[in-house]
């Protein structure tokens, strides 16, 4: 027999359960498709309003309200997911971003700070950081993390050209060219890394 279209798969999927969340999510997406925004709009409140709290879809929805300016919904929503999971590390760096939004630079901080005590490694959560000190004019504090983060972690490229940009805010030019070489040495396809390079030339 043949396959079934994206459309009859999605009605079967919330036939056999009507409280899939991921199935109302494909529904909104088939609906925006069609350029059925409002039908596609409640499929997608009802996708979020069905998901677990430590779901993608909920982080998702957050995200999306934040990218089209509805900062207090999108703060809404990741209080909500934070209120049933406090310790839900997605959620926690989500609001950091909102804080950083709104120039709440050392509510973020904090906020990142609670995310690397669990999880030390994100390089997510530390570029993060390293934008919230460049916007408090604090750009050596940026520089004495990744150098730390450098010695957790010998020969990771990321860190090395992540470390080169630090160095790079904070004018420490000559070190930025060493640490972007021993990236390049670790790794030849880092685009950042060459990015470096050419400013620092």
């Amino acid at each position: 027999g043949q396959f079934p279209s994206a459309e009859q798969f999605v009605q079967r999927a919330l036939q056999a359960d009507p409280k899939l969340a991921q199935a109302h999510i494909h529904q909104a997406q088939l609906l925006l498709m069609h350029s059925n925004v409002t039908a596609a709009e409640k499929a997608f409140e009802t996708g979020v309003q069905l998901a677990p709290y430590r779901s993608p879809i909920r982080l998702a929805d957050a995200q999306r309200k934040a990218g089209s300016g509805r900062t207090e919904e999108a703060r809404a929503a990741v209080a909500e997911i934070l209120k049933h999971a406090p310790d839900y590390l997605p959620a926690i760096l989500m609001q950091a971003r909102l804080e950083t939004q709104e120039r709440k630079f050392d509510q973020a901080l904090a906020l990142t700070t609670r995310v690397l005590a669990r999880d030390p490694f994100s390089l997510e959560t530390r570029q993060l950081r390293t934008q919230l000190y460049a916007a408090k004019g604090e750009p050596e504090k940026a520089v004495i993390e990744w150098e730390q983060f450098d010695k957790d972690l010998p020969g990771n490229p990321l860190i090395k050209s992540q470390l080169a940009q630090a160095y790079l805010a904070n004018s420490e030019a000559a070190k930025a060219g060493t640490a972007a070489e021993q990236a390049i040495r670790l790794s030849s396809n880092r685009l950042d890394v060459l990015d470096i390079q050419s400013r620092l030339l």
